[in-house]
């Protein structure tokens, strides 16, 4: 997911400010590639159980039915998998806000096009401001400096 690579900028309105910035997409967003939806739980279980899903990482990985609790909680819906889909390499994107549901794409696949439409879906896990997302991205520029960059 080459949009996600550290010297990607976005140039984003924020409500907040009232202002379009210029800045780097690992500010908005967090992606990463894991070997399995699996890797991730183990390495993300505690704050898995912070966000009040009490299953254990056996009854999850174990269990098809609380697998899909896992996701009907945790997941975005546009951006579920399969309990079939368990062991095969997947992207995890979220936002950084911490009830912020989580972006699962498997790597087999690309993010949906345009990719645009995808981060402002990101974008708007950090809510709303007179119905109108607090952030909303107006462009991706790759390898472009801000001018507090020297």
């Amino acid at each position: 997911m080459k949009f996600l690579q550290k010297k990607t900028k976005v140039i984003v309105r924020s409500r907040i400010s009232k202002k379009e910035l210029i800045r780097p997409i690992a500010d908005y967003v967090d992606g990463k590639l894991y070997n399995s939806i699996i890797e991730y739980l183990e390495l993300h279980m505690r704050e898995i159980k912070r966000t009040g899903f009490s299953y254990s990482f056996n009854e999850i990985v174990q269990n098809p039915e609380i697998f899909q609790r896992f996701v009907d909680q945790l997941v975005h819906p546009d951006y579920i998998i399969d309990y079939g889909e368990i062991d095969e390499p997947i992207w995890i994107i979220k936002s950084y806000k911490k009830s912020a549901p989580l972006f699962l794409i498997p790597a087999s696949k690309s993010v949906p096009n345009p990719t645009l439409k995808f981060l402002n879906q990101v974008l708007s896990t950090y809510g709303y401001i007179n119905k109108k997302p607090k952030y909303e991205a107006k462009s991706i520029k790759p390898n472009v400096q801000t001018s507090d960059e020297g």
